[in-house]
């Protein structure tokens, strides 16, 4: 990199500095800003000062917020001569959802994955290359050792979920996330199973992305692992009760994850109703998912038992549900 680019660097990152500088000075380089967003290598240089340990935690996550911003509003609009940015940032934002893990920087990381969201939603359908990058790194981190790599491969696996969030009929879109989720399914059972294995911070959030992730393939088929698997079956049925009679601490300082916790035992609650209420719309599934279905009614009683604890135990109130 030569001087001109070093030095481009580091007037960017000081025109992101916010706190420690007048309101002229802010409006003066948010002016700077404007001036540098359409130039070669804008996206570029957010992206290095965002995960760039030199630069203060709130100059990087406002880099990330202008990144973010930036993507958002302006990716589409781009000429083929920014090209060299959009690339850089295609291939390089899983890497960066990854190092924000790695260092707990749960800000960073979200404005990462809502990077990633949206390179999802502009390029995954119709670039083919960059859809086989998401797929393999996905897929890299997921079968890691290394726990970090694992959460960042589940966490983006789920961004690329929300890209059908609204499909509501069985399309090749809906076909095709089937088919992905088909490659991943033993993985993230097993992640279930042994989701005490990950760092404490992260627990419930990968609890509750997986469990979406499940949910959004099972509207219109029987995931892959639940046929002729009755031991797996109930092991979810198990896992899910399990969750929905926990009674958080909250005493616990760490709000956002109480907070993560109760969307985690609402989402358990409601697959647990959703799986109670399958025999009311076979005709959504195959004949083959029926036998599934027809096999989850062993359990109705025990799930319906645990319904009536939990109201008792909530002052015959289920609206926190």
């Amino acid at each position: 990199m030569n001087d001109d680019n070093i030095n481009k660097i580091d007037l960017i990152a000081k025109c992101l500095n916010i706190t420690t500088i007048s309101p002229e000075e802010i409006s003066k380089n948010q002016l700077l800003l404007e001036k540098y967003k359409f130039e070669n290598g804008y996206s570029i240089i957010l992206l290095k000062i965002s995960i760039d340990n030199k630069y203060s935690n709130d100059i990087r996550l406002n880099s990330a917020i202008q990144l973010k911003n930036f993507i958002n509003n302006n990716f589409e609009k781009l000429s083929n001569k920014n090209l060299n940015d959009i690339n850089f940032v295609k291939t390089n934002i899983i890497d960066c959802i990854s190092i924000s893990i790695e260092n707990n920087n749960k800000k960073l990381l979200k404005m990462f994955l809502q990077c990633l969201k949206k390179l999802i939603f502009l390029y995954f359908e119709n670039d083919l290359n960059f859809k086989k990058l998401i797929i393999d790194k996905i897929k890299n981190n997921i079968e890691s050792k290394n726990k970090n790599l694992i959460i960042c491969g589940i966490l983006c696996f789920y961004q690329l979920s929300k890209k059908y969030e609204y499909i509501i009929e069985e399309n090749e879109g809906l076909i095709e996330y089937n088919n992905i989720f088909d490659n991943f399914y033993n993985n993230f059972i097993y992640f279930i199973e042994n989701c005490n294995d990950f760092n404490n911070n992260y627990q419930n959030l990968i609890l509750y992305k997986l469990f979406r992730i499940f949910i959004k393939s099972f509207y219109f088929k029987i995931p892959n692992c639940f046929k002729n698997n009755k031991i797996i079956i109930e092991k979810w049925i198990y896992k899910l009760i399990s969750i929905i009679k926990i009674n958080f601490d909250n005493n616990n300082n760490d709000k956002e994850n109480i907070l993560i916790f109760n969307k985690l035992k609402k989402l358990s609650f409601n697959i647990l109703y959703q799986l109670y209420q399958k025999s009311n719309i076979k005709y959504r599934y195959s004949k083959e998912d029926c036998v599934v279905i027809d096999y989850i009614k062993n359990y109705y009683n025990l799930i319906f038992e645990s319904f009536v604890e939990i109201y008792l135990n909530n002052n015959n109130d289920f609206s926190k549900y």
